[in-house]
């Protein structure tokens, strides 16, 4: 059997007993021994840190606090909790309060009399355990929710019915530069653009009055840099909850998007600009739903103003003469795939104009959508006709 191992093949539980009356060290290991635990005595202060700084290992200590001359059991204890986490029980046969309260500044799991008997001291060894590993537990899953918080790239914070910061993840020091310290117990306007800043307060006491809602706002965060910073913020109103009390916050930086979205105003705008002067425009019809949406050019074409249309409104502004040739091709082009490309003329309402039309499209089945370009060719074929003439 190894040393430390019990009969029925669990470890025993190692305590280390820091008694200076060998009498009363001697009953209580028996006593402890009888119980199943490895015990391991000393008599003084001192010897029971050396044992530590020396490398010993033990599961809780038993710390008598009146040793005699030398270092006390609060003395002892608290040096060696800074250099080990381990559960201590206090043991003393006095029970004055002057005496429990030279405990109270230091993290003990128990205080046991020693005139109790064995069972009130073995229960108050388990209870220790038990304690003691509820603390781990959630000094572990504190541990874990940290680093979770501090590597995602939402900032969370609450801000009380004042409008002061109660909490703040520490990843706001990463992604802004500012420290959590800086900005708990001040107003949570502090790191606001002055152009949002009536806008953000608005919308904040709007919201403490209507408890669970939720609103997002757009706003410039100023960071540590001073420089702005677009951010969206998702806020809830909790102020009644026992635990918030006040406004769930969480935000995130949006300058990338933010960007993407002026690179794409700019794209629409050049498109829209060149589509306008060719007389252009692109348009896909969902099949699903056969609604057809059209770029401002094509809406230009057609003479229409809504950027929905409907299908069956758009093949009406094909002249009869026409329709069938559209029909067909478009009954190959969504039955066997096969693109179009044609000419008609169409009845243009926003003028009653009559204008000429060329008009291509492929299907992607995938999507089930079909995509197509439309383009008015009037002039065009104007100019063709007047050259026919004066030929």
């Amino acid at each position: 059997r190894l040393l430390g191992d019990s009969v029925d093949g669990t470890v025993k539980k190692r305590i280390l007993l820091v008694e200076d009356e060998a009498v009363i060290a001697l009953a209580e290991r028996h006593t402890l021994e009888g119980y199943g635990y490895e015990v391991t005595t000393m008599a003084t202060g001192e010897e029971a840190l050396a044992f530590f700084t020396q490398g010993g290992e033990v599961d809780l200590i038993l710390m008598d606090i009146d040793l005699g001359r030398g270092m006390d059991g609060t003395q002892t204890a608290q040096a060696i909790l800074e250099l080990r986490d381990l559960p201590v029980v206090f043991l003393s046969s006095h029970t004055e309060p002057a005496v429990v309260a030279k405990t109270e500044g230091i993290p003990s799991y128990g205080y046991v009399v020693k005139s109790s008997v064995g069972t009130v001291l073995d229960a108050s060894v388990k209870m220790a355990f038990k304690l003691f590993e509820a603390k781990s537990l959630l000094a572990a899953s504190e541990r874990k929710q940290g680093a979770l918080i501090s590597n995602i790239s939402d900032v969370i914070a609450i801000v009380g019915p004042d409008a002061q910061v109660k909490y703040v993840s520490p990843n706001v020091q990463r992604l802004f530069g500012r420290s959590p310290s800086e900005l708990v117990g001040r107003e949570a306007w502090l790191t606001l653009a002055p152009g949002d800043m009536d806008r953000v307060q608005g919308i904040f006491y709007e919201l403490l009055g209507r408890e669970g809602a939720t609103v997002d706002v757009e706003f410039d965060y100023l960071p540590r840099d001073g420089k702005p910073r677009p951010v969206e913020l998702l806020a809830t109103s909790l102020v009644h909850d026992p635990v918030i009390g006040g406004v769930l916050i969480n935000f995130h930086e949006i300058s990338e998007r933010k960007e993407a979205e002026a690179r794409l105003r700019d794209s629409e705008y050049c498109l829209s600009r060149a589509e306008k002067a060719a007389k252009i425009g692109n348009w896909r019809i969902d099949l699903k739903t056969k609604d057809i949406s059209g770029s401002e050019g094509a809406r230009l074409v057609y003479g229409l103003g809504a950027k929905r249309l409907d299908l069956a409104q758009v093949q009406a502004l094909v002249l009869p003469e026409y329709r069938a040739q559209g029909d067909e091709a478009l009954r190959a082009l969504i039955e066997e795939g096969r693109p179009y490309d044609l000419e008609a003329k169409v009845r243009r309402p926003s003028d009653g104009a009559i204008i000429d039309v060329h008009s291509m499209a492929e299907i992607d089945r995938a999507e089930g959508v079909i995509y197509g370009v439309i383009q008015d060719v009037t002039d065009r074929r104007q100019v063709e006709s007047g050259l026919k003439q004066s030929e």
